[in-house]
């Protein structure tokens, strides 16, 4: 039986993957969409927050379908600091829009293909052969690695990238009386999630997604043993209707993020917020990059890693240096002391209580001197909290 063979093979059908995708198959190339799971999106690992903000600049559109609340209102907790700021969010249901991502890449052409789990793949000539666990292969002349955090393309190819991770573990839960729709609370500090933190968001009138991150080492318990004493501690009457888990990437940007007829894209290239651990609108967009710039190179005829280096300066240059000072200012974060930090988030408070998340950033640099050098990079820096 002859092998089926494509311009290009996508990795993963998540927002990075169908993204890509779609970018290629409109403009006609032989793309095929590749699918571990049974469908895209399906098992969900998502607390599903997208900033209204980082979709108008980035021109992401957010189907109705897929928007479970839309929140208006962020509140930051740390210890008894408690700050409400005006922060637009959909909360979306991530099953549902990694769907939507991968239909609009096979109604531009694309096939997509499910329970295809690469387990191996060469280039001989000019071509990549790709097998399945299951035996079945293919042939393609670019394969783009969209594999998230896993990112087992990325290491056939030879590769690497960081490898720190947040351990998450989120229950989507019932409530007893209604919930306040428009608010999202964050609580942060070494008790409630070392190294990371944890968010309660809205996903219904009764119900919400409580979920926390954990970055090892510094936790002296699982993971679970944090979410169980929030959920007890903040919603004793909640029902768990559903669990959910996974390993997500925040160790910054990896370069390089091309080899010779390949590109990482999304997750599986580093390009998640470190400090946040958000990456869906990243993927989105960089996934655009990739498919513009491998659409330039398959019509040239030219899949070189020296022509595929466009790609990484043009998602370098939108995130990848954002994601870089986001993992200085991390670091400069975790070194102070209880004390220091509770200062610096009142020094704060009033630019978030007034809805100026980038105004809040500049105090912050401005209340520490160790934040001051990064100052020179304050526009980038102000737009973190969205991206």
């Amino acid at each position: 039986m002859p092998q089926a063979s494509y311009d290009v093979a996508v990795i993963g059908a998540g927002p990075a993957g169908s993204s890509t995708a779609a970018e290629l198959a409109r403009r006609g190339f032989r793309v095929v969409l590749l699918e571990e799971h049974a469908q895209p999106g399906v098992p969900q690992h998502c607390a599903g927050m997208l900033t209204k903000k980082a979709c108008r600049l980035l021109r992401i559109h957010v189907p109705y379908e897929v928007v479970q609340a839309e929140p208006t209102r962020i509140c930051l907790r740390y210890g008894s600091l408690s700050l409400e700021a005006r922060f637009e969010l959909f909360i979306v249901n991530r099953s549902l829009l990694d769907q939507h991502l991968a239909r609009r890449a096979v109604e531009f052409g694309a096939e997509l293909i499910t329970r295809f789990k690469v387990v191996s793949m060469a280039r001989k000539g000019s071509l990549w052969r790709l097998r399945a666990g299951d035996g079945r292969e293919l042939t393609a002349r670019l394969v783009v690695g969209a594999d998230g955090y896993k990112a087992r393309s990325v290491r056939l190819v030879g590769l690497s990238r960081p490898r720190e991770a947040a351990s998450c573990l989120q229950y989507e839960l019932e409530l007893p009386s209604e919930v306040d729709k428009g608010l999202v609370a964050c609580y942060f500090g070494s008790e409630v999630a070392p190294g990371g933190y944890a968010w309660v968001v809205p996903i219904g009138d009764r119900s919400l997604r409580v979920g926390l991150g954990v970055r090892k080492p510094g936790a002296r318990h699982p993971t679970k043993h944090y979410l169980d004493r929030l959920v007890k501690e903040l919603f004793p009457g909640a029902r768990v209707r559903r669990r959910l888990a996974g390993l997500v990437s925040v160790g910054g940007p990896m370069k390089p993020s091309y080899s010779d007829a390949f590109l990482a894209v999304g997750e599986a290239a580093g390009q998640v917020n470190p400090i946040t651990g958000a990456g869906c609108a990243s993927a989105i967009v960089c996934g655009r990059i990739a498919g513009q710039v491998a659409a330039g190179a398959l019509e040239e005829g030219d899949l070189s890693a020296g022509r595929l280096t466009e790609y990484e300066r043009g998602w370098w240059r939108l995130l990848g240096l954002s994601y870089q000072l986001a993992l200085r200012l991390r670091a400069l974060l975790e070194a102070m002391s209880r004390q220091q930090l509770i200062k610096l988030a009142r020094a704060t408070s009033w630019a978030l209580s007034s809805g100026h998340a980038g105004l809040a950033v500049l105090w912050a640099l401005a209340a520490r001197p160790e934040l001051l050098k990064l100052l020179p990079h304050w526009r980038r820096l102000r737009l973190l909290p969205y991206f």
